[in-house]
Parts: structure tokens; C-alpha cells; sequence
């Protein structure tokens, strides 16, 4: 009895330690990153000065709607890099246009223009430290109505 009772047992251990290293087998994806190239906050201003009344160039704002609505750069419209639907609303975007990206510091505008330049956008730069570099050099920014994309 006692030897039918421990087989039990250790085929019941063998079972368990088969089951968690199946579990614990790492899978590898492949991800291939675009580089996305940056801007200076004196080189978007520029920029944008270049571009004032370019259709095929566009300032997008990747902040939350309500950072966005205190303040923003003039002429930006802002698609919220938070929101669950980010990555849907920035493909229904243009991909040949022309795209200056920015959020509060620089780091979710990285992001978003990494995804951007997965979904094939031909022309995205992001601002390096983002909004607070921006007013940090004393550009202008806007308390004006905006266009909003997603809430």
C-alpha cells in the first residue's frame, strides 16, 4: 500500500513540475524599431514658422485633453497617447504627411511616434523634452480652442 500511495505521489509531483516548466518556456517575439528621428524645441519652432498654413503638416499634441485645453502649441490637435483608442485614432490619420509629435516631457511622444512609424508614417520627428522644454525656452503656447480626437 505504501509504495502504490508514494508512485501516486511522486507521479504527482513529476506532473506538477512538467506542467510549470510548460508554463515557464519563454516565448521570443521579434519587434523591429523604426527610429524615429527628434527635434529641438528651436528647430520645431522653425519649423513650424516654415510650415504656418501647410496643409500636409501636422502638430500632434499626444498629451491627456485636459493638459491639452490648459495649454498647447498654437495650431496642434491632440490625439491623447493615454487613451485606449491612441493607437486606432493615429491610424485614421494621413501617413504621407508631415508630423511634429510632443507630449509633457518627451517620453509618451517617443512612444507614440514609434508607433506612428510602425503603422508607416513617412514623416514623423518628435520634440526632444516635449511641452516642458517648449515653454522652459520661452515659446509661445495657446489657451485657445483646440481640436480634441479623443477623450
Amino acid at each position: 500500500m505504501r509504495i502504490r500511495r508514494w508512485i501516486s505521489i511522486m507521479s504527482a509531483i513529476l506532473l506538477f513540475n512538467i506542467v510549470l516548466l510548460a508554463s515557464c518556456q519563454q516565448t521570443t517575439t521579434q519587434t523591429v524599431s523604426v527610429p524615429v528621428p527628434t527635434i529641438t524645441v528651436s528647430d520645431a519652432d522653425k519649423l513650424i514658422s516654415e510650415n504656418v498654413g501647410n496643409q500636409d503638416f501636422v502638430i500632434l499634441d499626444v498629451r491627456t485633453p485636459d493638459e491639452y485645453t490648459t495649454r498647447h502649441i498654437a495650431g496642434a490637435i491632440d490625439i491623447s497617447y493615454e487613451s485606449a483608442q491612441f493607437k486606432n485614432d493615429v491610424a485614421k490619420l494621413d501617413r504621407n504627411k508631415q508630423y511634429l509629435v510632443y507630449c509633457q516631457t518627451g517620453v509618451n511622444s517617443a512612444a507614440a511616434a514609434q508607433i506612428m512609424a510602425g503603422l508607416g508614417f513617412k514623416d514623423v520627428q518628435d520634440i526632444t523634452g516635449g511641452y516642458a522644454a517648449w515653454v522652459q525656452a520661452g515659446y509661445m503656447t495657446c489657451g485657445c480652442p483646440g481640436t480634441v480626437i479623443n477623450q
